[in-house]
């Protein structure tokens, strides 16, 4: 016999130290790709990125050398503008801007129906020279502004050369031109020094793609950049109309950036082995760190498995006698460490199985905690009846989620509802809340009940701010999977309600009823996506601790008076907390109005009758309309977006401002085709509107 004892250990000393062991593995490993991945994308996006800034930067220092050198000659044009002939101190003021644009200097003048007039040195104009009939001269006439001429070899000095030129006017009438030499070596220089890495390249190419300058010589100011393998993302650059750009080619990333006073481009060539060898480097390193990492993790493993396995026995031993009814088996503790930590919880396990009929029979009447805890407390807890309290409930509901739902699969809704439902009602017993009841995708909790604080109206109002601040973890998860994202609107109320045991002596529930609840219900109503509403008898308790960004009249039905809702935005005091900052929404006036028919919502019901518009302007969470037929503020609608030749777009909205000849709507549903459809008509410009603004 004394053989099975030592089998059962080795067994279980073999499982315990393969799981550990595979889990920990997995654990270390899963968290070290994920590093190593996160840590290969961000030093890739490093390196183009710098490389991208670094042509971005020699091109702007280019075109600021260019504007400098023109905005020279423009001075010098405008002084020229004063005199209609040629005189004495022309040729001074020449050669001091010519200094400034270049040397050797050379600044010149053509004169409408005269002479011409130059500062140059170093060789002689032929007897039959006429500026008229100059390149500089005339591109210079017909653009009537200055211009850079394209570049050329000096005659004087051999070296590249452009001319600048402008039209020179006294009262509107051009007098001539104003022309002078720049020597562009110092382009030339920047861009054979732009380098990153032994195998990276630069080159200048004009406007017509000729090459200014290029690592081979024979096709600078001859060859084209039409003619190399650049041709097609050259092609692509200019169609994007972009100032720069990054494109990757078949061995390497091309880099382009305009430089927009002479209509050059600057294009380099980043090799992908540049980018791939700190990549290659970090890869070595991570294999190096798995490999010591899961030697060590191995041994230790052994070892906590040796340790854990005695301990495990003797709880398997205990596990069997309370399995078999003794409900007094109780183990000694060996230590005050997590051995002993489960050791002691053993024991006070087996204490209270002594209960467990009773616990189990009430938590399945009872849902919330504190319920539970203040019912067990109690010798009449689970007595049927209630009492009037004051308590401030909280309603929450999903914008548009039935509309989705008839898009997705069973399973799909259930387990959307069931994620946010979890996260909601964590943050809702965080802040002390019950939850009564669910409705579908709307929830309704209360604060006062069956445990009353002074500060239930505050907890509430912090709750509400937390759960619209917990929707963007939820859509984190929706992206995660690819699923729509959710919108929640809460109303929040206070007031007197019954509250206690409600149903019969089968089945109970613990639960409140009263109108505050109705009103409640009917603040939610008025909520668009990220909102929350108070009544106006909350607002008198918290309105020093609340930060409010606006207020809405409404009219509920049976109800003479209008009521005042506020907008909430953040909470002051104990419970400090704010929703998160959203972008100011702009719409985008649309050239061509988009036709759509709109159909009021009344619950669930859409009704019969449409009333037909057009959309003017469009956001990405509003839109402005005009309509044929009247709307109200509030009111909810089906909006219809249609589409020649194609099923009409679906959309669900709330009216946030109406004017007799047009409304501005909330989107509170839009499906990923929608929003497709509708991002085609947002412009580069959009014009800032305040949705909800009359």
């Amino acid at each position: 016999m004394p053989s099975g004892p030592v089998v059962f250990k080795a067994k279980i000393r073999n499982r315990i130290l393969v799981r550990i062991l595979a889990a920990a593995s997995l654990v270390l490993v899963t968290m070290g790709l994920v590093l190593y991945l996160l840590t290969r994308q961000l030093l890739h996006a490093e390196v183009t990125a710098k490389s991208e800034a670094m042509v971005t930067l020699i091109a702007a220092s280019m075109e600021r050398w260019l504007v400098e050198k023109s905005a020279a000659l423009a001075v010098l044009a405008d002084v020229e503008a004063q005199y209609t002939a040629p005189h004495p101190a022309q040729r001074a003021y020449f050669t001091m801007v010519g200094h400034q644009i270049g040397d050797p200097p050379g600044v010149y003048m053509g004169y409408e129906g005269g002479p011409f007039v130059s500062t140059k040195t170093g060789g002689t104009l032929p007897p039959d020279y006429d500026h008229h009939h100059r390149p500089w001269y005339q591109d210079a006439v017909a653009q009537d502004r200055l211009i850079f001429t394209a570049p050329y070899v000096d005659a004087r000095t051999q070296r590249l050369v452009m001319t600048i030129a402008a039209p020179v006017k006294n009262a509107q009438r051009r007098i001539g031109v104003i022309a002078a030499d720049l020597f562009i070596d110092v382009l030339v220089q920047q861009v054979s020094a732009l380098r990153l890495g032994e195998a990276s390249r630069a080159y200048l190419v004009d406007r017509a793609g000729l090459y200014i300058t290029h690592p081979q010589h024979e096709v600078v100011l001859t060859g084209t950049i039409h003619q190399s393998a650049d041709a097609e993302v050259f092609r692509a650059f200019l169609a994007a109309d972009r100032p720069s750009a990054i494109y990757a080619a078949a061995a390497h990333y091309t880099l382009i950036s305009r430089i927009p006073s002479t209509a050059w481009f600057l294009i380099f060539h980043l090799p992908y082995s540049e980018v791939q060898q700190p990549l290659q480097t970090l890869s070595l390193l991570f294999g190096v760190g798995v490999l010591l990492t899961l030697g060590v993790l191995g041994g230790v493993v052994v070892l906590i498995s040796r340790i854990i396995t005695r301990p495990i026995l003797r709880l398997a031993t205990g596990a069997n006698a309370i399995l078999d009814g003794d409900f007094t088996y109780r183990l000694a503790i060996p230590s005050r460490d997590e051995i002993g930590l489960v050791t002691s919880s053993f024991n006070h396990m087996a204490a209270g199985l002594k209960d467990r009929d009773f616990i189990k029979a009430t938590f399945g009447r009872y849902l919330s905690p504190d319920v539970v805890h203040a019912l067990l407390a109690s010798p009449d807890g689970l007595r049927l009846g209630g009492e009037l309290r004051d308590l401030t409930m909280l309603v929450s509901d999903l914008r548009g989620f039935s509309s989705m739902v008839a898009r997705l699969d069973p399973h799909t809704v259930v387990q959307i509802t069931n994620r946010y439902l979890e996260r909601m009602i964590d943050v809702i017993t965080r802040y002390g809340g019950t939850v009564d009841e669910f409705q579908g995708d709307g929830i309704l909790a209360f604060f006062g009940a069956p445990l009353a604080a002074s500060d239930d109206p505050e907890r509430a109002v912090a709750c509400a701010i937390a759960m619209q601040n917990a929707m963007a973890e939820v859509n984190a998860e929706q992206h995660r999977l690819g699923l729509p994202e959710l919108a929640m609107g809460i109303g929040i109320n206070m007031g007197a309600v019954i509250v206690g045991n409600i149903g019969s002596e089968q089945r109970t529930k613990y639960g409140a009823m009263g109108s505050a609840i109705n009103t409640a219900y009917r603040i939610e109503s008025y909520t668009v996506s990220g909102q929350i509403l108070i009544s106006p008898e909350l607002y008198a308790r918290v309105h020093d601790m609340v930060d409010v960004q606006g207020t809405i009249e409404v009219q509920f039905k049976g109800v003479e008076q209008p009521l005042t809702l506020y907008d909430i935005r953040g909470m002051a005091g104990p419970y400090r907390v704010a929703l998160r900052d959203k972008p100011q929404e702009t719409l985008t006036p649309l050239s061509v109005p988009l036709a759509l028919t709109c159909y009021r919502l009344h619950g669930k019901a859409v009704s019969a009758v449409g009333i037909a518009g057009q959309m003017t302007a469009v956001g990405l969470a509003s839109a402005t309309v005009v309509l044929d037929g009247e709307v109200a503020v509030h009111d909810n609608l089906q909006v219809l977006l249609e589409r020649p030749g194609h099923a009409a777009h679906e959309a669900y909205a709330k009216v946030l401002a109406c004017t007799s000849s047009e409304a501005v709507l909330a989107f509170t549903m839009l499906t990923e085709d929608v929003q497709a459809f509708l991002a085609t008509h947002l412009g580069p410009i959009p014009t800032s509107v305040t949705p909800g603004a009359k």
